[in-house]
C-alpha cells in the first residue's frame, strides 16, 4: 500500500511526538527552556500543554479512522489498545524503569554467606519458615535492614493483623503472646469436652452455636470439636506453644522494624522464647508439627485456603540444603548473647 502524509502511521507518530510533549511539560512544570520557557505559574503554559494535547488527540482520531478505514475494526481494537498501553507506559516510565533497576540489583546482589550456628541464628531458624512464606530474611533480626520505610510498612501490617495503634498497645500483645496466648483458651475448651459423653457434648455444641451468629465462626467451632473428638494430631496432649511463640517471635520482628522496641531488647525477648521451644521439642519437625496443628485449631478456614502454599513452603526448607533447618542443629547451645 502506497504510503502517504496521511497515512495512519504518520498521524500516529506526531500524535505521540504530542502526547510526549504534554507529559514532559507536566513533568517538568515547564514549556520550552531557557528565559522564554513558559513555567506552571504562567497562564500561557497551561494553553500550550492543552494545545499539545489537543493535538496529540486529534492525530489518534484521524489515525483511527484511517486504520478502521483501511484494515478493519480489528485494527482499529488494536490500535486503541496500543495507544493506551503507550500513554501508560509514559505516565509511569519513572516507576516502571525504578521497578525494573531494583529487581535488577535484587537478582544481581552480592548475596551474605549465611551464619553458621549460634543462638541468633538458631532463633531465626525457628521462624525460617514464616520468614519463607513472608519473603524475609531467614536471619536478619527484622527480616530486613530497618528503614522508614519499612517501619512504616510494619506499623500498618501490625495495626491490620493485630489491630496494634501504638508502643502500649504492642507491648500488650507481645506479653499475652508469650504469657498466655491462644494456648489457655485452647487448652480450656479440650479440658471441657473431652471427659463429656456423647450426650452431654451434642448438648454443649447446640448451646454454644446458638450463641455463635457468624457462619465461619460456628464452622470453626464445629471443627475444633470434631479434632478433639477424634484426638487428631494427638490435639487432646499437646500445648500449642509453637503456635503461639513462633508467632511472638515474629510479632517481635515486626515491632522492630516499626521502631517499637530497640535491637538489645528484641534479641532478649527473642530468645526467651527460643529457649522455651527449644527445651519443648526435639527437632525442628516437631516444632512445625505442634504449629500447624495449633494453626488448623485456631482456623480450619484460613488452613484450607493456605495449604498449598504452606506445604511448597515447609517442603523448600525441609528439602534445601542450604535453608536453616539444615544446616543449623537443634541441639545448638542457647545463651543470652552470641560469643
Amino acid at each position: 500500500m502506497e504510503s502517504t502524509p496521511s497515512s495512519p502511521y504518520w498521524l500516529a507518530g506526531v500524535g505521540l511526538i504530542f502526547a510526549f510533549m504534554s507529559y514532559r511539560a507536566i513533568v517538568t512544570k515547564k514549556v520550552g527552556s531557557g528565559p522564554d520557557a513558559r513555567t506552571s505559574s504562567q497562564p500561557s503554559y497551561y494553553l500550550f500543554v492543552a494545545g499539545y494535547m489537543m493535538a496529540a488527540l486529534a492525530m489518534f482520531f484521524l489515525a483511527g479512522i484511517h486504520f478502521h478505514q483501511q484494515y478493519g475494526l480489528t485494527a482499529l481494537v488494536l490500535f486503541v489498545v496500543s495507544i493506551v498501553g503507550i500513554f501508560t507506559i509514559i505516565h509511569q516510565f519513572r516507576k516502571i524503569a525504578r521497578g525494573i533497576l531494583m529487581q535488577l540489583k535484587y537478582l544481581f546482589r552480592k548475596r551474605p554467606k549465611p551464619p553458621g550456628p549460634s543462638p541468633r541464628s538458631w532463633a531465626m531458624a525457628s521462624v525460617a519458615f514464616l520468614s519463607k512464606i513472608q519473603g524475609k530474611d531467614y536471619y536478619l533480626l527484622g527480616g530486613a535492614e530497618p528503614s522508614e520505610k519499612r517501619a512504616k510498612w510494619a506499623k500498618r501490617k501490625l495495626k491490620r493483623e493485630w489491630e496494634v495503634l501504638d508502643e502500649e498497645d504492642f507491648d500488650e500483645i507481645q506479653d499475652w503472646l508469650f504469657e498466655v496466648g491462644h494456648r489457655a483458651e485452647f487448652r480450656e475448651l479440650i479440658d471441657k469436652v473431652k471427659p463429656m459423653t456423647a450426650e452431654q457434648r451434642e448438648q454443649f455444641v447446640q448451646t454454644e452455636l446458638a450463641e455463635i451468629k457468624n457462619k465461619i465462626d460456628a464452622e470453626e467451632f464445629e471443627h475444633r470439636i470434631d479434632m478433639i473428638v477424634n484426638n487428631t494430631e494427638n490435639v487432646r496432649n499437646i500445648g500449642f506453644m509453637a503456635w503461639d511463640l513462633l508467632r511472638f517471635i515474629d510479632f517481635c520482628r515486626l515491632g522492630y522494624l516499626a521502631g517499637y522496641m530497640d535491637e538489645q531488647e528484641t534479641w532478649e525477648r527473642v530468645f526467651s522464647a527460643a529457649q522455651v521451644l527449644q527445651s519443648r521439642f526435639d527437632s525442628w519437625t516437631e516444632l512445625m508439627d505442634n504449629y500447624f496443628t495449633g494453626r488448623e485449631f485456631w482456623s480450619v478456614v484460613e488452613t484450607k485456603k493456605d495449604t498449598k502454599v504452606y506445604q511448597k513452603a515447609y517442603q523448600k526448607l525441609q528439602d534445601d540444603k542450604k535453608s536453616p533447618w539444615n544446616r543449623i542443629p537443634w541441639d545448638a547451645q542457647l545463651y543470652r548473647q552470641d560469643s
